[in-house]
């Protein structure tokens, strides 16, 4: 890597199925899905959302600490960094896969985002102002 270049992935949200536990010769593997959710307006229509979801693996230590702790449904957040390998499918089509490898995670607290403020309209004066 060259100076300045960075590979960091941090995701926070929802786990989206089941974990898939395995140890491939003595070493823990865990893989799994994260659903992250978008959420902005547009124009006068509130609350427009974007569901993304992001394939996750995680390796020894961390495999194991996930393993038992998390379930479908848990929201973590995750720091890790971009990985993509290439995969063939049953009908011989070569395609690329991108996941996020976790180094380092934790537990995370749903914050709900605030109600709406309406705008603020200050009452019209009545009669002349003294200045």
């Amino acid at each position: 890597m060259g100076f300045g270049d960075k590979n960091q992935v941090i995701l926070e949200g929802n786990i989206a199925g089941e974990i898939k536990f395995i140890e491939k010769e003595g070493r823990p593997m865990a893989f799994f899905t994260i659903a992250t959710t978008n959420v902005w307006s547009e124009g006068k229509s509130d609350g427009v959302q974007n569901k993304t979801y992001h394939s996750v693996s995680c390796f020894g230590t961390v495999a194991q600490q996930i393993n038992g702790k998390y379930e479908k449904g848990s929201r973590i957040n995750i720091e890790g960094r971009l990985t993509s390998y290439k995969k063939t499918n049953d009908a011989g089509f070569k395609y690329d896969v991108s996941s996020v490898v976790i180094d380092n995670f934790k537990d995370a607290e749903f914050v709900p985002r605030p109600p709406k403020e309406e705008p603020f309209e200050s009452p019209e004066p009545e009669g002349d102002l003294p200045y």
